[in-house]
């Protein structure tokens, strides 16, 4: 064979090499498309999925508010009373009555449709619930019981378990100093950001003003001290302090009635 025709020979051995490398780039870019377009398929259904799951968070965010306020509803005319110690064979409903009238408010049997001890924890005073069928007498009994302060008796609006957890995270940030004032009205959780500042009712924790990096931490420890001198009260919800003793219903209204006419005396004197 000639060199030419070696060269020539070489020459189309080359061709068929680079004619096979270009059929393998091709079915590579080939594959690569298809997996390219596989992508953005799987990225468009993954934003849709992303899409139906943020709804169906809504949908169940709303779902658990329907229940939930459906379920404080069914609670809008019960109390909760702590701190009436238990006697024994003791008539609940003489024991409602008799709270109510030390706190001003004149309760009738027709009044209440029932009430009842509730189980008692870590070996506190078991609360009493009651159910009243006049609401005016309801609220008059909580509002008394925020003006007079019958210590240890607290009179609460019965709240359900989201409520409950809900104002707990408002009640945190207000003894961090992050919101001005917490309570309830008719079951529902309220707040005020700022001292004479309009009044907002919260439903979720994404309600509540967020912390942030440039709170003053002194000055949030120094809110607390101070605070934790001073009792937590709401229009609806009063925090209890730790009972350090217990007495009996009479022993307690004359504890609360020798106080009033301490104050009266005091008064006339000055």
């Amino acid at each position: 064979m000639s060199l030419n025709e070696e060269f020539i020979s070489e020459l189309k051995a080359m061709i068929n090499d680079v004619k096979t490398i270009k059929t393998t780039v091709e079915k590579t870019d080939e594959k690569i498309n298809n997996f390219t377009a596989e992508i953005l398929q799987v990225k468009e259904e993954n934003k849709q999925l992303k899409v139906e799951v943020t709804n169906l968070i809504k949908q169940n965010q709303q779902l658990v508010m329907k229940v939930n306020d459906l379920d404080q509803y069914s609670r809008i005319d019960n109390v909760i009373i702590s701190g009436i110690p238990e006697e024994d064979n003791e008539d609940i409903i003489n024991v409602v009555k008799e709270t109510a009238n030390k706190l001003e408010v004149n309760l009738m049997d027709h009044d209440i449709s029932i009430a009842h001890r509730l189980k008692s924890t870590r070996g506190k005073i078991p609360p009493i619930i009651v159910r009243f069928t006049n609401r005016n007498k309801k609220i008059a009994l909580i509002k008394n019981s925020k003006r007079l302060r019958l210590k240890p008796i607290y009179v609460n609006e019965q709240l359900t378990p989201y409520t409950m957890s809900l104002f707990k995270s408002a009640r945190d940030l207000k003894e961090e100093g992050l919101i001005e004032r917490v309570w309830t009205k008719d079951g529902k959780v309220f707040i005020m950001e700022e001292e004479n500042g309009l009044s907002k009712r919260i439903t979720t924790e994404d309600d509540l003003p967020s912390p942030t990096q440039e709170d003053n931490a002194e000055e949030n420890q120094a809110h607390h001290v101070a605070g934790v001198s001073q009792q937590t009260q709401s229009e609806g919800v009063i925090l209890r302090p730790r009972q350090t003793k217990t007495l009996t219903l009479s022993q307690l209204g004359n504890k609360n009635r020798n106080k009033r006419n301490k104050s009266k005396t005091g008064n006339r004197n000055k």
